[in-house]
């Protein structure tokens, strides 16, 4: 598989975030919508996935910024003191631009905390790079039967704009064979045009696809014992096997499904735990170069669509953490 980047520019609020399981599922609907046989695609994807693809994380000229490892303070900055301790906290993003993903010597950067804060509750920092901006976007609902006032129902949603401070970025693993660099970046460009996740009908979720073209950051000789995820997943039996250790942030899926199944009798999907976006996993086995690949593909979450699958892949970057939990 070759792994691509998509570099995009938000053009519009989104309602829901980049996570690379739901990306993959609107991206599914695109290939269906583009003619082609979504089923054939999927058939083997549990054994021999065609595409991967990772969250939207941030680019800014060529460095990247990926979420804080989920581990311990001090398995990523050593010992410190409180004060330390309080300024780690809020180190949420790390920048990457070549070399070696060494916890320790990671460039952090103080950041947002976008899961539990709101952009306007507090005073940034000094410094601070902030990506996302949240709002409430008032919206009415309206009863085309009736002029009466009692009928105003005015409702807020919680919004999110990506800023210009940095483009987002979005990996993507393909098997050339069956889908090919300018279908991917063609099915991006017509996701970007419909709308990605929740109210994406009336205007959210709208980007523009600025390149896509094959990543470098899989090129270098990265080494490390342990695997940073690049979107949510779901560790497979083998890796089970294999498993050592791990940290990580659990994330529950409550699944929806999209186009024109959106409105059927029964949209919903079963809910599925994963583990989030920066997670860690140790396994025995070695880390596969040309493989960066950790998780699995998830069924039998849909009653009206039996052979819909979950993304529970996730692509993987090396990461070496110094410190280790010492066993009690």
């Amino acid at each position: 598989m070759k792994i691509y980047e998509i570099e995009i520019k938000a053009k519009s609020a989104f309602a829901a975030p980049l996570k690379g399981d739901a990306l993959f599922g609107a991206l599914c609907w695109q290939i269906q919508n583009m003619g082609l046989d979504l089923s054939v695609f999927l058939k083997d994807y549990d054994n021999n996935p065609f595409m991967i693809i990772s969250s939207g994380f941030y680019k800014k000229d060529k460095n990247y910024y990926f979420d804080k490892p989920l581990a311990p303070n001090f398995m990523l900055f050593g010992e410190s003191d409180v004060n330390d301790r309080k300024k780690n906290d809020n180190k949420k993003y790390f920048s990457y631009l070549g070399g070696s993903l060494i916890a320790d010597e990671l460039n952090y950067i103080e950041g947002l905390d976008n899961d539990e804060r709101r952009a306007n509750d507090y005073l940034p920092l000094q410094n601070t790079e902030s990506f996302i901006v949240f709002a409430d976007a008032v919206h009415a609902a309206i009863n085309r039967n009736t002029t009466s006032q009692d009928e105003f129902a005015p409702y807020s949603t919680e919004v999110f704009f990506y800023t210009d401070k940095a483009n987002i970025v979005i990996f993507a693993a393909i098997d050339e064979n069956r889908l090919s660099k300018e279908n991917l970046k063609l099915i991006f460009e017509n996701l970007g045009k419909a709308g990605f996740g929740k109210r994406a009908s009336i205007g959210y979720g709208q980007f523009e696809v600025l390149d896509c073209k094959e990543s470098v950051l899989w090129n270098n000789n990265l080494e490390g014992n342990y695997l940073y995820a690049l979107s949510p997943f779901v560790l497979s039996e083998t890796e089970k096997e294999n498993f050592n250790n791990m940290f990580f942030q659990p994330f529950t899926r409550y699944g929806k499904h999209g186009d024109t199944f959106a409105k059927s009798q029964n949209p919903f999907k079963k809910p599925v735990i994963m583990a989030d976006n920066a997670s860690l996993v140790n396994l025995k086995t070695d880390y596969n170069k040309t493989y960066p690949i950790i998780g699995s593909a998830i069924k039998g979450t849909s009653k009206i669509m039996p052979e819909t699958v979950v993304q529970g892949y996730s692509l993987c970057l090396p990461i070496q953490l110094e410190a280790e939990i010492e066993d009690k």
